[in-house]
């Protein structure tokens, strides 16, 4: 799972992104729909085997909020949850994450301005083969015996919760300001921090050679690096380029966004954003950005132009939408009386 705008779902990337950001409590959504002029086809054979075009798509929901706490002033905690649901292809391949995250943000230097932040997550990965017009899922027993006699999907076990494990994720993450008018921001994560191993979630049928409880395969470890420059060019232009660099397994892939904010004149709560980004792994895609800042409300576009490789889609690539909300309140002093003595 990856987005080209992940700023809209920061948490998937690094939990030591819970939290930071000015405010109270946060909400982030992610749509993602992918490869939409490949997918439609009709099966006069069977019709539950034609594509409508929704067949890869990803919708991620991230919620976090701060804590005014610390073992010191100026330090504070925060906690949110993270969910993504991911669909790929006509046999209904999924990927989901149901987690927590929390982070403890602490300010280093004099003017408290420079802040390490430490993450983790914890949560559930599901993994499963499923005809979405049926609501089911299928054991991984085909992707992981591909010398088996029977290819054929629809009499492959069938694994209605798909098969599932637990695992951990952990972050640091460093803000620092460089200058009077540009920020730093450096993060790693690593994702299935144990590797662990996919098991079913149903019972054994001893009739199966290979039966769906089985032991399947292995999350392999993930490395995210992200880095993050933000300089203001002028009193109304924010430069923020960005690099992103993950990797799991034997694949990998990185990529780099220029980024432009422009603050509307005479109106400081409306901003508009632009920019270009560039993908590279096996294949080459070119993501456009824009979106909108005006209140407490973020709004962001991006789409993907194959550059090369999965010629059969044209240039076209993946569609996102994210929108983001900030809520901020303050506290009311409680002010106690203090009682002189009027012969003091």
């Amino acid at each position: 799972m990856q987005y080209s705008y992940y700023q809209f779902s920061p948490i998937s990337y690094n939990p030591a992104f819970t939290g930071a950001f000015y405010g109270n409590l946060r909400i982030n959504g992610m749509f993602r729909d992918q490869l939409r002029t490949i997918a439609p086809y009709y099966n006069d054979v069977d019709p539950r085997e034609s594509l409508s075009g929704t067949e890869y798509r990803t919708t991620s929901l991230s919620l976090d909020g701060n804590i005014p706490f610390g073992f010191k002033d100026g330090d504070w905690v925060s906690a949110g949850i993270n969910l993504v649901k991911d669909k790929s292809g006509a046999s209904g391949y999924r990927h989901d994450f149901n987690g927590f995250s929390v982070a403890y943000h602490m300010t280093l230097g004099k003017k408290q301005n420079t802040v390490l932040t430490f993450g983790g997550k914890y949560g559930s990965y599901t993994k499963g083969i499923g005809k979405p017009s049926e609501g089911q899922y299928y054991s991984l027993f085909l992707l992981s015996n591909p010398g088996a006699s029977d290819n054929d999907i629809d009499n492959i076990p069938v694994d209605p919760q798909g098969v599932s494990t637990n695992d951990f994720m952990l972050g640091v993450l460093l803000s620092a300001p460089l200058g009077d008018n540009s920020d730093l921001r450096v993060g790693i994560a690593s994702d299935h921090l144990f590797a662990p191993r996919l098991r079913s979630k149903t019972p054994t049928d001893t009739t199966i050679t290979n039966p769906p409880n089985q032991v399947i395969t292995k999350l392999e470890r993930r490395i995210n690096v992200v880095a993050q420059y933000y300089v203001d060019l002028n009193d109304n232009i924010t430069f923020n380029p960005s690099i992103v660099y993950q990797k799991m397994g034997a694949a990998s892939n990185i990529l780099i966004q220029s980024l432009f904010s422009y603050h509307m004149p005479n109106n400081d709560d409306l901003a508009l954003n632009f920019g270009l980004g560039f993908r590279m792994a096996d294949n080459a895609v070119l993501p456009f950005y824009m979106g909108a800042d005006f209140n407490d409300w973020r709004i962001g576009m991006s789409y993907g132009i194959n550059m090369s490789g999965l010629s059969a889609s044209g240039r076209e690539g993946g569609f996102e939408l994210g929108i983001a909300r900030v809520f901020s309140w303050n506290k009311k002093a409680k002010v106690k009386p203090i009682f002189v003595c009027p012969r003091l």
